[in-house]
């Protein structure tokens, strides 16, 4: 009777986890969608309880965002744009979003759209437009890596 070679067991099983991501790191579509969205959640909380230092962690340290006055580029000058948003008592006005869409450009990367309002309490105004986020999956975390809002 033929006897199993245990190294040669040892080598195939070795192989097929190293070679086969897709063991590891397989995600369903669902997963990463609520993923996601969790990003853009995490957003609009931080922003609500103000902390800026939250929101802006959840951008690449490479990020970059287009603002209607031009191009910022890493997440500290990001943190600085937004600067103009905090106030003695908090971050000015009450975020929110809607009619977010999620898509998928490949593995790892993903298209986020939708309109952004913000409610600003102290002058009964709202600004609002739209928003493009690209997101990448790094390791287990997904981050931004270019906000367009306008």
């Amino acid at each position: 009777m033929l006897q199993p070679n245990p190294r040669l067991l040892r080598v195939v099983l070795l192989a097929v986890t190293t070679l086969s991501p897709s063991v590891v790191t397989a995600q369903t579509p669902q997963d990463a969608t609520a993923q996601v969205e969790a990003v853009l959640d995490r957003l609009v909380d931080s922003w609500n309880t103000d902390d800026l230092t939250a929101h802006v962690a959840e951008y690449a340290e490479d990020a970059t965002y287009t603002l209607p006055r031009g191009v910022v580029r890493g997440r500290d000058a990001i943190r600085r744009a937004l600067s103009g948003f905090e106030t003695p008592d908090g971050l000015r006005g009450v975020l929110a979003f809607d009619g977010v869409a999620v898509r998928f450009l490949g593995d790892g990367a993903a298209l986020a759209t939708g309109r952004f309002v913000l409610e600003f309490e102290e002058d009964a105004r709202t600004s609002s437009g739209r928003f493009s986020l690209v997101l990448v999956r790094r390791g287990d975390v997904w981050v931004i890596v270019h906000d367009h809002s306008s």
